[in-house]
């Protein structure tokens, strides 16, 4: 008997974090399901010849497509977008709009649709509100992240039997730990170009200003900073940032779970991508974090370690006293302690998603 053909939808290649939620996905329901690769463009994927899937064919000499092929179509779709319903996504309508349509076809067909933990909202732009109201009211079954983000999907219409909340479920990739002797006083630095596209103009500048004072906070003590790239579009701010510093500092941009490795085993963290924040928290690694929309506030939450997430990066002042509390040697254990106490809690709950979404693809 051929197992059901469970299709990812939407998450980015070229981001980690992505790729890590693709790896607990692969993880947990690979034995049991059949995966093939994720879509992020779908339209044109539902045509044989298209480029969409002549790349799948590429990445596994075209076995795992025809395979696909074989086991039939999909009878689940799970929606893996992370945050892409919300205003500030509104750039993204049109292919939001393609998505519904894809979906709107698809379900037609009987196949369920389930959207993965994830933020949303808010939802002031009609059109933004449009397309999420559209995709929650064809979804048989919806995580979100956190209560704002629960609120922000009743606000567009979602029915509140079709919500639950569940963490971001990359908590329970594991991979092998990193070299602890190379990276044991190391402070990684992760930046983030939401930070400079999704803020306003004057915060810009002072948030370049701050990751170059983090680092010589980091130098001054005596530690090693290090630029850690966790999405491809990074990569260019890492590498201005190092130029703007009178000596240029390790710059690395590994793999996704080599980067959750070399997180796990760093001194500190100063992290901006939310899946950074995300490995960090879920591997007791102290962290100072900034943020551009309420996901960071609800993440940190999560963790009772709001006060590490730096809501004023404009202060010098601030930005010392924020690197002085995650190295501080009297306090850490503390830190430490709770940081492990909440990440086992919620891989508990992460353990629950994946029975919930069991139940619903054998529905």
């Amino acid at each position: 008997m051929n197992k059901k053909v469970v299709q990812i939808i939407a998450p980015c290649w070229v981001n980690k974090g992505d790729r890590l939620m693709i790896d607990s996905l692969y993880q947990e329901l690979g034995q049991d399901y059949y995966l093939p690769i994720p879509l992020w463009n779908m339209v044109p994927a539902s045509q044989f010849w298209s480029p969409v899937n002549f790349f799948k064919m590429g990445m596994q000499g075209g076995k795992r497509f025809f395979q696909t092929m074989k086991n039939g179509k999909p009878s689940v779709f799970l929606d893996a977008s992370g945050y892409q319903l919300g205003d500030p996504w509104e750039k993204m309508s049109t292919a939001l709009s393609m998505r519904l349509t894809f979906y709107q076809y698809y379900k037609k067909k009987g196949v369920k649709l389930i959207m993965l933990p994830q933020s949303m909202g808010p939802f002031t732009n009609p059109l933004v509100a449009s397309n999420a109201a559209g995709i929650l009211q064809l979804a048989d079954l919806i995580f979100v992240r956190c209560e704002e983000s629960r609120k922000h999907a009743l606000s567009v219409g979602c029915p509140e039997k079709k919500i639950m909340l569940a963490p971001d479920y990359s908590n329970l990739v594991s991979p092998e730990p990193a070299d602890l002797e190379k990276w044991h006083d190391v402070v990684c630095l992760v930046p983030s170009m939401r930070m400079m596209d999704k803020t306003p103009g004057d915060l810009k500048d002072k948030y370049f200003e701050s990751m170059i004072r983090f680092t010589q906070l980091i130098k001054a003590k005596g530690l090693k900073p290090c630029l850690l790239v966790h999405q491809q579009e990074d990569l260019t701010l890492a590498r201005q940032i190092n130029d703007a510093l009178d000596t240029p500092v390790m710059l690395v941009d590994p793999e996704p779970q080599e980067a959750k490795s070399i997180i796990a085993s760093s001194r500190a963290i100063i992290g901006s991508r939310y899946h950074s924040i995300v490995s960090a928290l879920s591997q007791a690694t102290p962290i100072i974090g900034t943020g551009w929309t309420h996901k960071y506030q609800s993440l940190f939450n999560d963790y009772d370690s709001v006060d590490y997430l730096l809501a004023d990066y404009t202060s010098a002042r601030a930005i010392e006293e924020s690197l002085d509390k995650v190295l501080d040697e009297n306090t850490r254990p503390a830190l430490i302690s709770t940081l492990t106490e909440r990440s086992e809690a919620l891989k508990g709950r992460t353990r629950l998603m994946y029975q919930r979404l069991r139940e619903e693809i054998e529905s």
